[in-house]
């Protein structure tokens, strides 16, 4: 039981007003975490109850720094008798719909605040002022306010106590401390410390990393992009290095962390011809040198390629065929745009690969609540005020990565980084201006498809699967070459003995030889008059 005299900074969470459970403190071992504060004069009767007007019921328990932390990734609730597994029974068993092992509680190293981590794959709902939010199997929130944890049969009450100033100067002081603990408890290879210097890093079965000379491909806001070699081997691989300060402090370690591993684990359940694959991921020898994501190396970007127009129908093809996979998988890449698609070019020919998936989500309801994206690729709905988007996102990304190359349009984004702030009224002036007039300018046979990507509705987008297979069908029909002053279609046989410098997407049919009707309805672009 917890001393009335407790600090009120020690405490990571409050749990009260339990519902759809007969003596809570009854089950495993929860008496360990039962709070039980007496009124007194400092003021600590009213800031426990974190200043909610509703009534509290019941027992309450909490989750305080250092006490009953049997892992240092946070307090495990579930149904689960077995206190090894679980820390908090909230269920005698998994007939209420509450699992083993249904949610992790911890401390979000970006926001300082207790953050709730769904462990089942049934849904959580968490009530609180600002409405109701879903949480499915991995995915997380913040609490940041008092809250109400769903469960379905049962539900639990949740919130922080109210700090004085000099409480939250302690209670920082126990999050940093949590953090740094929970660095230090992660796994690394018996050599890692052994290391002579920062470009060496020792991986998996006996792998050695060290980076090359001039090995630097490229710097984003998170992360820089080194090429590195495997010395047993000799075969070079990419390193993802998140930027950092040897002065950060523990919770930004860990935020760089989990965001690499987030990453690390998506593309593991990505693996596909033409998304790029992760080899695996490397601590650094002390909680302040950064981690190393290993991935397959691909020194070109669709950015740093001049394509024929056959070679991008074959990219349009391949990058379709990455992002079918990908929504089929449950993800949204969310971040689509030419620096994220990297070329291998090998004999015969070239590999389109989606890159960069660390603004990837996964979903499994469709629906999404984030801003993020690059602007000139952002879909209309990113702007609208309440959001709520699918993975078609990708698919008007798609579409303007197809005009730029069917258009040869180099200036895409040219002045955008200067617009302090883009609204909703002017990305549609943008894309009514720049977009929709390029239009005019791509291969009649393309119309159809870039009309249907290019939908102001996002139901009424192609999706991923449905665009590959139309470039699948159709790169034939589209394919010409110039003789004269005549566009001219070359079909089968004929066209593997002809080869011309400048291949054009044909806007014509030879008569004897016409094209087949486009399956894909037409739909006028976004912005256009209905």
């Amino acid at each position: 039981m917890a001393a009335a005299t407790m600090d009120l900074s020690d405490i990571v969470l409050v749990l009260g007003n339990v519902e759809g459970i007969e003596n809570i403190l009854g089950l495993s071992e929860n008496r360990r975490y039962e709070f039980t504060p007496t009124e007194g004069n400092d003021g600590s009767a009213v800031n426990w109850r974190g200043g909610q007007p509703v009534k509290l019921t019941g027992p309450c328990l909490c989750f305080m720094f250092g006490q009953h932390l049997y892992s240092p990734q946070g307090w495990v609730g579930g149904s689960s008798p077995d206190s090894d597994d679980c820390d908090l029974q909230l269920a005698k068993d998994n007939r209420t719909g509450v699992s083993r092992r249904h949610f992790r509680i911890d401390i979000s190293p970006g926001g300082r605040c207790p953050r709730l981590t769904n462990l089942s794959r049934n849904a959580i709902r968490i009530h609180g002022a600002g409405g109701t939010i879903i949480l499915d199997q991995e995915e997380s929130v913040d609490i940041i306010s008092r809250v109400t944890i769903d469960l379905g049969q049962v539900l639990v009450r949740a919130w922080r106590p109210v700090l004085s100033r000099e409480q939250e100067r302690r209670y920082n002081t126990n999050v940093e401390n949590f953090h740094r603990e929970f660095m230090n408890a992660l796994p690394k290879p018996a050599v890692a410390s052994m290391a002579p210097t920062l470009d060496i890093r020792f991986g998996l079965n006996n792998a050695v990393y060290k980076r090359e000379e001039e090995g630097y491909t490229g710097a984003g806001s998170f992360a820089s992009v080194m090429k590195v070699k495997e010395l047993r081997t000799g075969k070079s691989f990419a390193a993802k290095v998140p930027h950092y300060k040897t002065s950060d402090p523990a919770g930004k370690v860990r935020k760089r962390w989990e965001s690499l591993t987030d990453e690390f684990q998506k593309l593991v359940k990505l693996k596909h011809a033409h998304i790029v694959q992760a080899i695996e991921i490397l601590p650094g020898r002390n909680e302040i040198e950064p981690p190393w994501l290993i991935m397959e190396w691909v020194p070109l970007d669709l950015d740093s390629m001049s394509l024929n127009d056959h070679e991008i129908l074959v990219l349009l093809r391949q990058v379709s065929s990455g992002l079918a996979f990908m929504h089929a998988s449950g993800f949204a890449h969310r971040d689509l745009k030419p620096e994220n698609i990297l070329i291998h070019e090998h004999t015969g020919g070239f590999s389109a690969k989606i890159a960069d998936v660390g603004m990837s989500k996964y979903n499994i309801r469709g629906k999404m609540q984030t801003y993020a994206g690059s602007i000139a690729y952002m879909a209309p709905e990113f702007w609208e005020s309440e959001l709520a988007y699918t993975n078609a996102v990708d698919m008007w990304s798609f579409g303007i990565i197809a005009v730029k190359l069917l258009t040869g349009w180099e200036s895409i984004s040219d002045g955008l980084d200067e617009v302090m702030q883009p609204s909703r009224t002017w990305h549609q002036n943008w894309i009514r201006n720049s977009i929709i007039p390029r239009l005019d300018l791509t291969p009649a046979g393309f119309e159809p498809l870039l009309r249907r990507l290019l939908s102001e509705a996002p139901g009424e987008r192609l999706t991923a699967s449905v665009c590959e297979e139309w470039l699948r069908t159709n790169a034939q029909e589209l394919i010409s070459i110039q003789v004269g002053d005549r566009c001219v279609l070359l079909a089968g046989e004929e066209r593997r003995h002809v080869r011309s410098i400048h291949p054009t997407l044909s806007t014509t049919r030879a008569d004897n030889n016409p094209s087949p009707r486009s399956t894909i309805p037409d739909t006028e672009p976004w912005g256009s008059p209905r």
